[in-house]
């Protein structure tokens, strides 16, 4: 009797290879309905994940995509079975690993469920670090700028992560389109009660369309002029139907300044 791993006809062995295919063509629905299939599959998906992870040659990255596989696989196993990837991450880390598949499996091992609230948004699962203050209604105010997001956009997304800001980030958001994840930073630092901070929710708004957008365009990741060119026109749009007060404010300084000239 063949085992999962040796059964080509298992739909789990049939799901990883889908997974695999999807991270390398950069398929959002391949990728998607794979990972859908896996988390059916439960704990019987753990030991062939394992397996996928134990081909791959964590000392070196490789043109033909080792990196997005580890993360992709990666990701899947630390979402059905948080205590088997941690173990997974910790071994593979305390061994020969390049940096850039250290830093993939130490991201991904910081995303563990006891550190954050978790919400639901439609089919979207949307965690807050427990470190945030509940002051700053982080999860309520990200729920109130998605509903201004059109549903079919959000087809791609399966993961929002809000977390707190670190002196060592250099950015406001950020997104994996290996695994449809997006990743949202609250600046913390700035009081909740202090009148400034209405600022900075814009800017946490308009950042979150922007990752929304690369999602939506089908974007692959990297720094990316036109990529980046075409999210920020998307945050623009939404900004301005979320916010109509704003293009009002922008003509009318627009006139006044045009004047002054």
């Amino acid at each position: 009797m063949k085992s999962v791993t040796e059964n080509r006809d298992d739909p789990i062995s049939q799901s990883i290879r889908d997974l695999k295919r999807g991270l390398l063509t950069h398929s959002s629905k391949l990728r998607a309905t794979s990972f859908r299939k896996l988390h059916e599959g439960g704990q019987d998906a753990v030991k062939p994940l394992l397996t996928e992870l134990g081909r791959i040659d964590l000392k070196t990255i490789d043109k033909h995509g080792s990196t997005p596989l580890l993360a992709g696989i990666a990701t899947a196993l630390h979402d059905i079975s948080e205590a088997e990837s941690v173990s997974f991450i910790e071994k593979a880390t305390s061994g020969r690993i390049h940096p850039v598949n250290m830093a993939v499996l130490q991201r991904i091992g910081r995303y563990r469920r006891s550190n954050f609230h978790e919400v639901k948004f439609g089919e979207i699962d949307i965690y807050e670090t427990k470190s945030i203050d509940q002051r700053y209604r982080a999860t309520r105010n990200l729920v109130r700028w998605l509903s201004h997001v059109p549903a079919g956009d959000l087809s791609r997304i399966s993961r929002i992560y809000i977390i707190d800001e670190d002196s060592e980030q250099d950015f406001l958001g950020y997104y994996r389109p290996y695994v449809a994840v997006i990743t949202i930073v609250w600046k913390s630092s700035i009081h909740p009660n202090i009148p400034v901070q209405w600022l900075f929710r814009l800017s946490c708004e308009s950042t979150l369309y922007h990752e929304i957008g690369h999602h939506k365009l089908g974007h692959i990741g990297g720094q990316n002029p036109e990529q980046e060119d075409q999210a920020n026109r998307y945050a623009r749009r939404l900004m301005r139907r979320a916010h109509p007060w704003m293009a009002s404010f922008a003509r009318i300084f627009l006139k006044r300044s045009s004047k002054k000239e």
